[in-house]
């Protein structure tokens, strides 16, 4: 389910003409797992490992651990800034546009309203 998002994301920016290098899953932080699953809630070593199953044979997308190992709960502008603070660093000579892919869910939590794409970023998420 969440690479078919990975999939649709970059299926609608590259037909509005942005080219995507990559994606990067980041599993949650245990806290907001929790919160949301309760005793369903699945530990976050399995949670990694089960991401970078899905990945396996999508060379374009990758796993990050840096949200899910902080101290506490990280909000996505954190995620969002962490990551495009990667990418500066590592491809200096290129401007990469970070864009966070969410459920409804926490769209919702973060005051994001319905979670609807426009332009060629989505709602909120951009970090250009």
């Amino acid at each position: 389910m969440h690479v078919a998002k990975f999939h649709l994301v970059r299926a609608y920016l590259e037909g509005q003409g942005v080219f995507v290098a990559g994606g990067l899953m980041s599993p949650g932080h245990d806290i907001h797992v929790v919160l949301k699953l309760a005793e369903k809630a699945i530990p976050v070593a399995d949670r990694v490992a089960m991401c970078r199953m899905a990945c396996q044979g999508e060379s374009w997308l990758g796993v990050s651990t840096w949200e899910c190992h902080q101290q506490g709960f990280v909000d996505f502008p954190s995620v969002t800034r962490n990551h495009r603070k990667y990418f500066d660093e590592k491809f200096p000579e290129h401007h990469i546009r970070v864009v966070y892919i969410c459920g409804a869910d926490l769209a919702i939590k973060c005051r994001l309203g319905r979670p609807t794409m426009e332009g060629n970023t989505a709602r909120g998420a951009s970090s250009p």
